[in-house]
């Protein structure tokens, strides 16, 4: 028989969520207390409310709700799931569960989110036996001033591999922290449709540098093809107009703003043709006077 306790606690979170249009499962396994309260509050500065309770209790809610294809959020259910509750749209919900993540030192089997680097530099090391400790890991050292340094980027631990028990203590030790404590997102519900953690993983990075190329893009098209937009219309004005005077000059069409170079253009042309004419003159009446003075040598 379910316990009344527990009736109340479903019927509790089922009115709840009614006031929400997005939903979604997080997990928080592995999440210090202190941490957990920490984070709890930073979500509710943000209009995010994290509702959490047992795993049966939240899987009862979903079952019940008659939210669109909610039910699908079952699957997703982690080993300590809790409930994500906002207004947000889900790619934004997303973006502050992840970008509220604080590091960690690595921990000896757990699995690496990427590839951890032991960068070149300074180490706090004297010489000794965690030189082999560093050779295990490909690390390669020197001795200055009294300590090693690390000669070149490593990679000590690829993505997906498991932290080693050596890796964690000298990863500790240079105080790198790979690792990253906080709420891991597993799908969130929008409107009947359920978003997977990994359709809202999003490269900001890369997604700003695709927009700008398309952005560029857009503008050449605009400019090539002579289509007006906003962002265009001035530099084709000037474009067109260019091609305009062009026009105008090859042509000879004189308009307002090109009368006067085209007159001045015709005013050289002419001139150069008068002085081609008086050079050929003068060209026909000095082999007019040559051919005089050979017939009066010769007798003519």
């Amino acid at each position: 028989m379910v316990k009344e306790w527990k009736k109340e606690r479903v019927k509790e979170i089922s009115e709840k969520i009614k006031d929400y249009k997005v939903l979604g499962i997080v997990d928080f396994h592995a999440l210090p207390a202190k941490q957990l309260q920490i984070m709890k509050k930073k979500l509710k500065e943000k209009g995010v409310t994290l509702l959490m309770a047992r795993k049966r209790i939240l899987k009862r809610v979903l079952e019940t709700s008659d939210k669109k294809n909610i039910k699908e959020l079952i699957k997703n259910l982690g080993s300590m799931p809790a409930l994500i509750l906002s207004s947000l749209d889900p790619f934004r919900l997303a973006k502050i569960i992840n970008d509220n993540k604080s590091p960690a030192l690595a921990k000896a089997g757990q699995t690496s989110p990427k590839d951890i680097v032991a960068p070149a530099g300074p180490t706090p090391f004297t010489p000794g036996p965690i030189i082999g400790e560093l050779g295990i890991l490909g690390i390669k050292t020197k001795v200055e001033a009294g300590k090693l340094t690390i000669t070149q980027d490593v990679i000590v631990v690829k993505k997906e591999e498991i932290i080693s028990k050596v890796a964690a203590s000298i990863l500790r030790r240079l105080g790198i922290e790979p690792m990253e404590i906080g709420l891991t997102i597993k799908a969130v519900w929008e409107k009947g449709i359920i978003f997977s953690a990994d359709q809202l993983r999003i490269d900001t990075k890369e997604y700003t540098e695709k927009l700008k190329l398309a952005h560029a893009t857009a503008l050449a098209l605009s400019l090539n093809a002579n289509i007006p937009i906003k962002e265009t219309i001035n530099a084709l004005l000037q474009k067109l107009h260019s091609q305009a005077i062009a026009l105008s000059m090859n042509t000879g069409f004189p308009t307002k703003q090109t009368r006067d170079e085209i007159l001045r253009k015709a005013e050289g042309q002419a001139m150069q043709l008068a002085r081609g004419v008086q050079e050929k003159d003068r060209n026909a009446l000095s082999e007019q006077l040559n051919e005089i003075i050979v017939r009066s040598i010769l007798g003519g």
